[in-house]
C-alpha cells in the first residue's frame, strides 16, 4: 500500500512541474517532431511514392480533415501537390516553436 501511495505521489509531483515548467518545445508553436509527423503523413499519403499527392491520394488519405482543401497545397495548379508545396503550406501555418 505504501507503494501505491508513493508511486502516485510521484506522479502527482511529476505532472505538477510540467505544469509549473512546460517542455520549451511544447511552450509555443510546434515541437521538432511536428515536421517528422508531417514527412510521415505525406509518406503515407504518396501511394505511389513519385513524391506528389494526387487529388485521389489526398482524398484517399482524408487530407482534408485536417483543414486544407487540395487545392490549398497544389500552388502552382499543375494537378499535383509536390513535396516542397506540402511543406511550404505546412511550415506557414506551423511556425518552429520557440525556445524559452
Amino acid at each position: 500500500m505504501k507503494r501505491v501511495q508513493a508511486t502516485s505521489t510521484t506522479i502527482v509531483a511529476l505532472s505538477l512541474a510540467m505544469i509549473a515548467s512546460p517542455i520549451p518545445a511544447l511552450a509555443s508553436g510546434c515541437g521538432e517532431d511536428a515536421g517528422g509527423i508531417a514527412a510521415h503523413i505525406f509518406d503515407m499519403s504518396d501511394s505511389d511514392a513519385d513524391g506528389f499527392l494526387s487529388p485521389d491520394e489526398f482524398a484517399n488519405a482524408g487530407l482534408e480533415r485536417y483543414g486544407m482543401s487540395f487545392e490549398d497545397y497544389d500552388v502552382n495548379g499543375d494537378g499535383a501537390a509536390s513535396v516542397d508545396e506540402y511543406f511550404d503550406l505546412f511550415d506557414a501555418h506551423h511556425p518552429p516553436a520557440e525556445v524559452i
